[in-house]
């Protein structure tokens, strides 16, 4: 026997054909009885635990992506998963977006329209010839750890659940612009880069934080959303580590509340310190560019 805490997803596509968000439900969570076993004793307790469904994305022309997710934000999930995998460059590409439900599976049907490929440049970016001062680098560190602080306030599910990965995504100047979570990593990802993308707000996104270890395939999401600094709180794989420094991002791992390693280009630390609340949200680094891959 089970309980759902939220409805179904929904969704909808403005006159224009471009997708816009509609309210996003919150990720799904179940009670379950269970038995306790606890300093020699047994008892029956009821537990908060996290949904895992299947979402299938079908596109025209494509195969489908068969996704395990935590049901809720599905729009930005599909469209953050389109857009990584170099399907769309911007929400107006889609032209109707619809969801429906088969058993505990969901189908979202994409009409998309022709996207000529574009290549994911490994050529790495050109870097400020600039030597990070100690009392700068400060400076950018303590604002990181003010972004974990907020992040791990979000992450309101993985504190019932213990189940959950989180993402997140914040301006130069420390301003969350999306938050998910999700059962899967790459999901909260997708999630949150497809809400900035609905948004209008990818552009403005400088920082990505995520729960998980930082892997191969979650920078190269990263350089397709032009992102430059990602950051864990987990590590970073060596694949992981080669794709930052070719593409000019800053990968930040093992953050905790007052340390982190920083794998690859430190010096913008020195640049995130700089940044004042009176600068464009335009991006000033030439590797800001968003780069879609191969289809």
């Amino acid at each position: 026997m089970s309980t759902k805490n939220t409805t179904a997803p929904q969704a909808t596509v403005s006159e224009t054909g471009r997708a816009v968000p509609s309210s996003s439900p919150k990720p799904r969570t179940e009670f379950r009885v269970l038995h306790r076993y606890e300093d020699g004793r047994l008892s029956v307790v009821q537990d908060n635990v996290g949904v895992e469904e299947e979402i299938e994305i079908c596109v025209s022309g494509h195969e489908s992506i068969l996704l395990s997710r935590t049901p809720g934000q599905d729009m930005q999930l599909v469209v953050g998963s389109l857009f990584t995998r170099g399907l769309i460059r911007k929400p107006e590409d889609i032209d109707a977006l619809n969801f429906s439900e088969y058993g505990s599976r969901t189908r979202a049907q994409a009409a998309i329209k022709p996207q000529e490929p574009c290549r994911l440049s490994l050529v790495a970016a050109a870097t400020p010839g600039m030597e990070a001062g100690e009392q700068e680098m400060g400076l950018g560190a303590e604002r990181i750890f003010r972004l974990r602080e907020a992040f791990e306030a979000r992450q309101r599910i993985y504190r019932v659940t213990g189940a959950m990965h989180g993402a997140a995504l914040f301006d130069g100047q420390g301003d969350m612009l999306a938050f998910a979570e999700d059962i899967g990593r790459h999901n909260a990802f997708d999630k949150v880069i497809g809400e900035a993308l609905l948004r209008g707000a990818l552009h403005r996104t400088e920082i990505a934080l995520l729960s998980s270890r930082l892997a191969l395939e979650l920078t190269m999401k990263a350089a397709v959303a032009g992102i430059t600094v990602l950051a864990g709180l987990s590590v970073a794989t060596c694949s992981s580590v080669e794709l930052a420094a070719a593409r000019g991002i800053t990968l930040i791992g093992r953050l905790r509340s007052r340390g982190m390693n920083i794998y690859t280009h430190p010096w913008r630390l020195a640049s995130l310190a700089n940044q004042s609340s009176n600068q464009a949200s335009e991006p000033t680094h030439e590797h800001r560019t968003v780069h879609l891959r191969g289809i």
